[in-house]
């Protein structure tokens, strides 16, 4: 393997033809890095000020984090990470793995893609295989998808003009358009006064919040729906039913060819955390400010307010980091402020009351693995996060309520043994 660097600016355009598999990352230098493992296949240019690279076999590639990025073609499959000017690929040949970037726009992927943590738009085009896409500051709209399609977090609006497989969504708006030939399942905590269409040649199970002034209308070419609210559950041998919460401001139409599941129900199953922890502390703070957001929230939505202000008291104290992992993480707990500040600011109408509901027993979350208490340990030796900031999230995983930071948290020990310098990998 031949290692080659070029100098680069932070803001320069990168213009890529790869005939193999290509590794894409951003890092704080103000150079390129180059990896081949046959130089002859590799040629690089100036073109018009922007850095050329055409290589016919796989590269590995290091630029600086504000580096644009366009490219006619990607042989293989693609890996990026860390790029926070304009992407934009007109064909990856295999899978596409993309995370902590800004607009993305690709018209072609030949298998699956896995998109993360984006802070602006995804536009794209054909997907051969499965589509997951989460934590999406701005809009997704693709065009057609051959596989299931698993959404969750689109903080924009969401167009998917074509899937042919199952579609799985939780949380997006203000507007969203959704044509499936598959089943969809949909998870609607805020509706935002938008537009929600959702169109199905299969069955739709669709979960929404009473508490949002929303008008419903629901079809089943199979004449088959089932309702479950509050009150109770109705099954109805209609074709079509509307349904009208508050003064009916968003809009809801279900369109299934096959039946209609609506659940209004505030209670029943709570949601779960699924945050995997491993050494990217700035990678896995995204999946713990969303998904600790939802679990409380669900829980007592009184208590918001608390964690906003927490949140943004890490934020600051990222802020004021050179670290480029912890700056990475500051831009994560930015988005949760966001759907924070949705949720808060959203009105709540008065529900009528209902009479009093016997109390049922907790039940508990799995208890916390030797693997995440050690996790929460070292980002507390790092001081990442703060004693009490350690405490919220155990109790968090445990299933405990939660508790507010006591006013004088003891100093975070410190390291026993030195931190490893970061790898370039």
């Amino acid at each position: 393997m031949e290692r080659i660097t070029l100098p680069l600016a932070e803001d320069a355009r990168v213009e890529l033809e790869i005939g193999g598999p290509l590794t894409l990352k951003g890092w704080d230098r103000d150079e390129a890095r180059l990896e081949v493992s046959d130089p002859e296949q590799l040629e690089t240019e100036d073109r018009d000020g922007a850095l050329f690279i055409r290589c016919g076999i796989g590269l590995s590639l290091a630029v600086p984090e504000g580096v644009s990025i366009a490219a006619e073609q990607i042989g293989g499959s693609a890996n990026l990470k860390n790029i926070y000017g304009e992407i934009h690929i007109e064909r990856v040949g295999g899978s596409l793995n993309l995370k902590l970037t800004n607009d993305v726009n690709i018209e072609n992927i030949g298998g699956s893609a896995n998109i993360k943590a984006v802070e602006g738009n995804v536009h794209l085009g054909t997907v051969g295989g499965s589509l997951n896409v989460k934590a999406i500051a701005g809009d997704v709209s693709v065009e057609d998808v051959a596989g299931s399609t698993n959404l969750k977090a689109i903080e924009g609006n969401l167009a998917i003009r074509q899937a042919r497989g199952t579609v799985n969504l939780r949380d997006a708006g203000p507007d969203v358009d959704i044509n499936t030939r598959g089943n969809a399942s949909l998870q609607l905590n805020s509706l935002d006064n938008g537009e929600y269409r959702i169109e199905s040649n299969g069955n739709v199970f669709c979960k929404l919040r009473t508490a949002d002034s929303a008008e419903v209308n629901l079809h089943s070419g199979a004449g088959s729906m089932h309702i479950q609210s509050e009150e109770g559950s109705q099954s109805l041998h209609s074709h079509d039913h509307q349904l009208v919460f508050g003064d009916g401001t968003a809009k809801v139409d279900i369109h299934a060819a096959g039946s209609v599941t609506l659940d209004t129900r505030t209670s029943g199953k709570g949601f779960s955390l699924d945050i995997d922890f491993d050494e990217d502390f700035a990678e896995d703070w995204e999946n713990f400010a969303y998904d600790i957001t939802e679990q409380i929230s669900g829980q007592m939505e009184g208590q918001l307010e608390e964690l906003n202000q927490k949140l943004e008291q890490m934020r600051e104290r990222l802020h004021k980091s050179t670290d480029r992992g912890l700056r990475q993480a500051e831009r994560q707990i930015e988005r949760a402020q966001r759907r924070l500040h949705r949720r808060l600011s959203t009105p709540r109408p008065p529900r009528p009351p209902r009479p009093p509901r016997p109390v049922r027993p907790v039940k508990k979350s799995d208890p916390v693995t030797e693997s995440e208490r050690l996790s929460v340990l070292q980002m507390v030796q790092k001081k990442q996060i703060s004693v009490d900031e350690a405490e919220m999230l155990l109790n968090a995983l445990e299933g405990k309520p939660y508790k507010a930071a006591s006013p004088e948290a003891p100093a975070a020990p410190e390291a026993a043994v030195e931190a490893e310098e970061p790898s370039d990998e």
